[in-house]
């Protein structure tokens, strides 16, 4: 198998690619520049928001309320009791997610950065394949570009299609978490065998693991057995179902949810998560500078979507995708909260225009139904971070394909893409294109001998043919 190796090897490899900064450059040892919810500060940065500076924004947000995506053993709960089964929107996240779109109406539309109506040269979509993203990002777009009168087509219905872009799970390296990365695994298991924060964890809840899986049937005693049943209980006790009596004895239920935050800390951590969030981060610093640039107009490109591998869009990127991808983006530009994005949880970064200062970048954190937004600062940058020293700053974040690549061990291209598959099907029709040939010509050849008709014979030497 092309990408099989020793797991001795690989772990070595892998970190040698760490610490010599091929893949991680050198690693900030400053702490988390979480969300800043102090009252000065937040009152602050809200109130100094003015969209007449605004020239490109950019969005990621977690879908709505969901069903579980799996049943853990010995559930008392089947999948037959979700409407549309596991993974799947609710009508609950439908109206989440709507709501979320009109809030970003009041916030870019009513204050007249993006058209009134919707142009499809200003916005770029695009979404994780997945049925609840798809979906949530559909809800976004009704609540954000509600028809106006000349873009009316139904007299009952006020809604308007808006194109939703996708590409597979496992090619997907810009939103999804789950694409094709054969060393993530082997290295993230090698980083928590190690370290401290997790191997404490696992040691404070030995208890809890040996509890659950006594009483819950067919949970492993480990801790992935019992971060296996978080998700369930989780979206059980949202929708007001009933819940096993080991999860409710004594702190259990507590501590169960409190494991959801852990489980998020550890999911990516920060000296690993280039290697998840990293490109996300360089795409996203790519539009900046596409904007500045203003590379549309140089090239003369008149559609929003896709250019020589590139997404375009004038004033807006809209990603709609999971908790582990807003989370595995904070932990690498080092501003994660320690908690897990909720439904609906929306970053923004926006690049505003300052006439006496320049260009500079701005950043929100918005984690529950309010309109109240959070400012996020990188570590060693202001609030309003000059943009030059954002790009410098995102250097040591970030993960062109070519590094992605290197580490993962699969082409990458720059619509954040794996060319793995490509390569696959590329290989299939060139063999196949051979055989054809090789059939042809044996066939001719025995065709023309036949038709030949001499008197002489003639002998002749076998020779093996090799096809390498």
């Amino acid at each position: 198998m092309l990408f099989k190796i020793s797991a001795s090897i690989q772990a070595s490899v892998l970190f040698a690619i760490i610490f010599n900064g091929l893949l991680l450059g050198h690693v900030n040892a400053g702490e988390t520049a979480a969300a800043d919810s102090s009252g000065s500060d937040l009152s602050s940065a809200n109130k100094s928001w003015n969209a007449d500076s605004l020239e490109l924004v950019q969005l990621l947000f977690r879908h709505g309320d969901r069903s579980p995506t799996h049943a853990y053993p010995s559930d008392i709960h089947t999948e037959d009791e979700w409407l549309q089964g596991f993974g799947q929107l609710t009508t609950r996240g439908m109206y989440q997610q709507y709501t979320l779109g009109q809030f970003l109406l009041e916030r870019y539309v009513q204050t007249k950065f993006l058209n009134s109506s919707y142009k499809r040269t200003e916005v770029y979509v695009r979404s994780t394949d997945f049925d609840r993203t798809l979906m949530s990002a559909d809800c976004v777009l009704a609540g954000l570009f509600p028809p106006d009168p000349a873009q009316e087509w139904s007299q009952t219905l006020n809604w308007q299609p808006i194109p939703v872009h996708t590409i597979p799970v496992n090619e997907d390296y810009l939103l999804s978490t789950e694409s094709v990365c054969p060393n993530w695994n082997d290295l993230h298991s090698k980083f928590l065998e190690t370290d401290p924060f997790f191997q404490d964890t696992l040691k404070e809840n030995q208890d809890l693991i040996d509890f659950v899986s006594k009483n819950a049937p067919g949970v492993k005693r480990s801790w992935d057995g019992l971060e296996g049943v978080l998700d369930p209980l989780f979206c059980q006790n949202q929708h007001n179902m009933s819940l096993p009596a080991w999860s409710q004895e004594g702190d259990n239920w507590r501590r169960l949810m409190q494991l959801i935050n852990v489980s998020a800390i550890i999911k990516f951590p920060k000296i690993i998560a280039r290697l998840k969030g990293g490109y996300l981060v360089y795409q996203m610093a790519q539009n900046i500078k596409a904007k500045l640039l203003d590379i549309r107009k140089v090239e003369k490109i008149m559609e929003p979507e896709m250019h020589d591998g590139r997404m375009f869009a004038d004033k807006m990127y809209i990603f709609s995708a999971h908790d582990s991808t807003i989370n595995a983006l904070m932990q690498t530009m080092k501003i994660f909260n320690n908690i897990n994005p909720p439904y609906n949880a929306l970053f923004m970064m926006e690049l505003h225009r300052n006439t006496d200062q320049g260009h500079y970048v701005q950043m929100f954190y918005r984690n529950d139904s309010s309109n109240v937004t959070y400012p996020l600062k990188l570590p060693d940058c202001d609030f309003k971070c000059p943009v030059d020293k954002f790009m410098c700053l995102v250097e040591d974040m970030d993960v062109e394909p070519s590094k992605l690549q290197a580490a993962c061990g699969i082409r990458v291209t720059r619509t954040g893409t794996s060319s793995y598959t490509y390569n696959i099907a590329v290989a299939a029709a060139v063999l196949t294109s051979v055989l054809v040939l090789i059939i042809g010509v044996v066939v001719i050849s025995q065709f023309l001998r036949k038709k030949k008709k001499k008197k002489k014979h003639y002998e002749y030497k076998k020779v093996t043919l090799e096809m390498s």
